[in-house]
């Protein structure tokens, strides 16, 4: 990939935009990252008369900017999710938006118009005009038409045709590039139907977005509410730092962009648009017209080679394996969805578990000191200005963490049930990440078939299109890699899918299968009942519950000797129990004493597995897949003992650099050597023709690819060594010349 040749800055002129909405909600990232841009454009030598930033209410002194104050309170998290949670949460700073020799102006609807009235004069036949987009955007359908950057004020926001309105006011030879890094940013890829030419685009617009029309980027994740080094943008600016053009830094982005964005650029979703419409058409589906397409793509790998490299670097980088069809990703991304699901599900039964907990020991401590009740009236509270709040909140912790710290079970609970809840919310993150991978991996498959449709199918005009869009985002500032900017860092690295699983699974809530309320107060004091009885309202078919003979009506006290505290306390007690272990509970029926063994079980729900690599150790997949080109039978092969799989390309050189030392290897190991790659035969006969070097005797076609799954695969070459006892010994990606085979227990002759 040839790099682009940087823009004379003379011809550029920039458009910084960011809305922020209102106070409350235009946060500082929004101005960090509007710095950070400057920063980049001060080095590429952009004059800054040709800079223009329309942020939040521009020169206005009012406050317009929401710094989140550090929390002063030790233990505020106590009142999380009771009725003082929002009265007493920590303050809200406002400061003015500034950045030093810039004059903002407001981003709002009318300063854009007025901005485009200017630059209709200044702009001429060949400038460029570069786009950046920092803020808030909205999407309330699945329609990318409909996408909407936030403006400043109430209710206002710009959409996809306003801006294209706005855009074309300006000479059709104007080129526009677009950086944008807002939630939805995708629909705006739609702008290059910008100054179309009989209904075709004209390449007069492109850009680059942090995320489809239809989800959100990653400051919408609680996980990032607050952090600037992380996302789309961040990572944009890492690698134009380095010396990138915009091409290079999205698809280092694509790699290095460890949070749930799924980047992409206008001439993806331009051959996105074609695509469907080629499987409409077709009368097709659309994820098999791609994988057609895709089929004839692979007939020629060696010209693929760059994309199938990305596809092994987002395989590896987020303990995936590197597909060939989006078939192969339907299963994973379903499973991945599912497990989405499911721990959506148990973080809300732990957040009811701790609601139960904290609310349950607010109302005792208020109970036991009715002074603090009549000061935490809400009217009161509301009335106080922030400095009384936070003074009010510290009175307040000062006496609730040592009442709460006094009741050893009740603090063991909360711990327990936060430490789940914490974990719990982790590896959904994380699980969300692992499905933005395979949105990028369909985005770069279906980018292939795109290109595909148009070289075979396409009009002139379409193959016009796509070229001018291409050429459009080949966008390069005159920037040199920054020596004193940070090296780029190592491709993310998440725990495996596995150990995320085991992980999630340790902390699934126990079952007893019941629905309870309170009891009524007539019953509670015929039979002097506690505060932590409740009433068993519906036992569910199959469950623990049911398994131990209890109905609705019954009233449950808790363990003999251990009645509950509160009505809620069922639910934690179950959550927090053991499983598949005989625990009394105490209950009445009718009046009269019960005591159930009730042996909970794990709350109903499965994660699925998903295909990833064998870890050393595991048994080995089996490979009921391979067919032989030459050689041996591959089944009967590897029925024999040990063995060593060798996952190549014909157009792979490292897999041609490795073939002598591993032949070595097998030889002095007497271990069979199996050559498995997924091209077909007329692939291989032609190889083999013009290959004359030794190459290993046992060669085996995987055209389904399901060994390419099973096992993982997400680079060429991999080595993977079998033992006799069929568990993987060793499992190694890529070949080093330099370093040689790294095999356990090997030394280049």
């Amino acid at each position: 990939m040839a790099s682009a040749a940087p823009v004379d800055v003379k011809r550029l002129h920039v458009l910084m935009l960011s809305g922020g909405g209102t106070p409350q909600q235009n946060f500082r990232s929004h101005l960090s990252h509007l710095q950070q841009f400057l920063g980049i454009l001060d080095k590429a030598q952009v004059p800054r008369d040709r800079v223009s930033v329309l942020a939040s209410d521009g020169e206005h002194p009012g406050a317009d900017l929401a710094l989140l104050d550090v929390q002063p309170e030790e233990g505020l998290w106590l009142l999380d999710r009771t009725p003082l949670q929002d009265l007493l949460a920590p303050s809200l700073e406002f400061i003015s938006s500034r950045i030093e020799g810039i004059k903002l102006m407001p981003a709002t609807q009318a300063g854009l118009a007025q901005w485009f009235r200017g630059a209709r004069k200044r702009l001429q036949p060949g400038d460029t005009l570069l786009v950046f987009v920092t803020d808030h955007g909205e999407n309330k359908t699945q329609d990318p038409w409909q996408s909407q950057i936030t403006l400043w004020g109430p209710r206002e926001g710009i959409g996809v045709r306003q801006v294209r309105s706005l855009l074309e006011t300006l000479d059709p030879r104007v080129r526009v590039v677009t950086l944008m890094s807002q939630c939805f940013s995708g629909g705006f890829a739609q702008l290059y139907n910008t100054h179309t030419k009989r209904n075709q685009p004209a390449g007069a617009a492109c850009g680059f977005f942090s995320s489809t029309a239809d989800r959100p980027a990653y400051g919408c994740f609680p996980e990032n509410m607050g952090q600037d080094a992380v996302g789309h943008a961040f990572r944009f600016f890492e690698a134009l730092a380095q010396g990138q053009d915009f091409t290079r830094a999205h698809r280092e982005t694509l790699i290095q962009d460890d949070s749930p964005d799924v980047p992409l650029r206008t001439s993806d979703v331009f051959l996105f648009d074609l695509l469907q419409a080629h499987a409409r058409r077709a009368k097709q589906a659309a994820d098999d017209a791609v994988d057609e397409l895709l089929a004839q793509a692979w007939k020629n790998k060696a010209r693929w080679e760059p994309e199938i490299r990305l596809l092994d670097a987002l395989g590896r980088a987020y303990g995936l394996f590197s597909p060939r069809s989006l078939k192969e990703l339907a299963g994973p991304e379903k499973q991945l969805g599912a497990v989405l699901d499911q721990l959506e599900r148990h973080g809300r039964l732990w957040e009811d578990a701790f609601s139960d907990i904290s609310n349950s020991n607010l109302r005792e401590f208020l109970a036991k000191q009715p002074t603090w009740s009549t000061r935490l009236q809400g009217s009161q509270v509301q009335r106080l200005e922030q400095a009384g709040k936070r003074k009010l909140a510290s009175e307040l912790l000062a006496d609730l963490l040592p009442f709460t710290e006094a009741q050893a079970n009740r603090r063991e609970r909360i711990e327990r049930v936060t430490g789940r809840l914490d974990t719990v919310n982790e590896v959904a993150y994380r699980m969300q990440v692992r499905l933005a991978a395979i949105l990028r991996m369909r985005t770069v498959l279906s980018r292939v078939a795109g290109q595909v449709l148009v070289e075979t199918q396409g009009t002139d005009a379409q193959k016009q299109s796509l070229a001018g869009l291409n050429s459009c985002e080949s966008f390069a500032l005159p920037l040199r890699q920054d020596k004193r900017a940070p090296a780029p860092k190592d491709p993310p690295s998440l725990p495996s899918y596995e150990v995320d699983l085991a992980q999630a699974q340790a902390v699934f809530p126990a079952w007893l299968g019941i629905q309870f309320g309170n009891v009524p107060k007539a019953v509670s004091g015929r039979f002097a009942l506690q505060g932590g009885a409740s009433l068993i309202q519906r036992v569910f078919p199959n469950s623990p519950a049911a398994r131990a003979g209890l109905r609705p009506g019954d009233i449950v006290i808790g363990p003999p000797d251990q009645p509950f505290e509160d009505n809620a306390q069922v639910r934690t007690w179950t959550m927090l129990s053991p499983t598949e272990t005989p625990l009394p509970l105490a209950t009445l029926r009718d009046g009269k004493p019960l005591t159930a063994n009730i042996t909970l079980t794990p709350y109903p729900s499965e994660l699925p597995r998903l295909p990833t690599r064998p870890n050393e150790g595991e048994k080995a997949p089996t490979l009921v897949s391979l067919q032989s080109y030459r050689g041996q039978d591959p089944a009967q092969l590897v029925s024999k003992g040990a063995y060593l799989l060798f996952y190549w390309a014909t157009w792979c050189g490292p897999c041609k650099a490795a073939v002598p030392e591993l032949m070595q290897y097998a030889e002095a190991r007497k271990v069979p050597l199996v050559a498995v790659t997924d091209e077909d035969k007329e692939t291989l006969d032609s190889f083999f023709a013009k290959h004359k070097p030794a190459f290993p005797a046992n060669v085996a076609m995987d055209a389904s690819r399901m060994s390419f799954v099973t096992y993982g695969i997400s680079a060429t070459p991999t080595f993977v060594l079998v033992g006799a006892n069929g568990n993987v010994a060793a499992y190694v990606r890529g070949y080093d010349p330099g370093a040689g085979l790294a095999l356990p227990n090997w030394k280049r002759p």
